[in-house]
């Protein structure tokens, strides 16, 4: 079964995307996160949309 909500520690070892990266694009919203207690985590289907969507438009990460 795969996991719903993803740490920012799952996601850098995903994407392999640097965690001040992560951070600086959730706080810009192109990476929709949810607060549990004071740590985010991120919605893995929103995270393959939103790679999918900078794939499509060239965004550099």
């Amino acid at each position: 079964m795969e996991k719903y909500l993803l740490t920012v520690k799952e996601v850098i070892e995903y994407t392999g995307i640097g965690q001040n990266r992560i951070y600086e694009l959730i706080k810009k919203g192109d990476i929709k996160a949810v607060k549990v207690g004071r740590y985010n985590r991120i919605h893995r289907l929103e995270l393959e949309k939103f790679l999918d969507e900078a794939v499509r438009e060239g965004i550099q990460l």
